[in-house]
């Protein structure tokens, strides 16, 4: 189905989009809209290749999530996460980033939100942006590179870790700046 990728891919990417950003106003969950685009995939190929299922890099990430939502309200974060100001957003942002790569991007967020309280305020777009963009620098920073180097090993494509982070620092320290810098100018505008 080569020819038919795209006309399976955009109105299903598509559909994905605005159920994840619509949905949750009308009333539908986000693992709603994840499953029914699951079901569709599946009817539309005729098949659900269980064998490409990262089932083992899932359960890592999981058990990571859970470990971490256990031991956050212990950690003693809240004293990092009480400040304000500059200064704070990028301490915030540098902690998310080798907190992703350290443990991974979710347990990293799991870990964040108690600390961060009921009114986050610009430290919660420093986690947000620390876990999502920081796992660029090493392949075991999030679900996503695992199944990426995963899918690499499978297409017999060799690319390593080492690899995977020497482009990443590249690549990701100036999309990081960049990003830090967007932020701070937001937060000074905005107050």
């Amino acid at each position: 189905m080569p020819g038919g990728a795209l006309r399976v891919g955009v109105p299903l990417v598509s559909f994905i989009v605005v159920g994840f950003t619509v949905g949750d106003v009308v009333g539908v969950p986000v693992w709603a809209v994840a499953a029914t685009a699951d079901a569709i995939l599946i009817v539309v190929l005729r098949r659900a290749p269980w064998r490409t299922v990262p089932f083992g890099a899932g359960a890592l990430a999981g058990s990571l999530g859970v470990l971490a939502a256990a031991a956050a309200p212990d950690l003693g974060l809240q004293h990092l996460f009480a400040h304000k100001g500059a200064l704070a957003v990028v301490g915030v942002l540098a902690v998310s980033v080798v907190a992703a790569n350290a443990l991974n991007n979710l347990a990293a967020f799991l870990i964040a939100m108690p600390a961060l309280g009921a009114q986050p305020g610009p430290l919660l777009w420093a986690v947000l942006l620390g876990v999502n963009v920081g796992p660029v620098f090493v392949v075991s920073g999030s679900l996503a590179g695992l199944l990426w180097l995963s899918t690499m090993r499978r297409l017999d494509v060799d690319v390593g870790a080492r690899l995977y982070t020497r482009i990443g620092l590249r690549v990701g320290t100036p999309a990081l700046l960049a990003a830090a810098g967007a932020l701070l100018l937001t937060n000074a505008l905005v107050g």
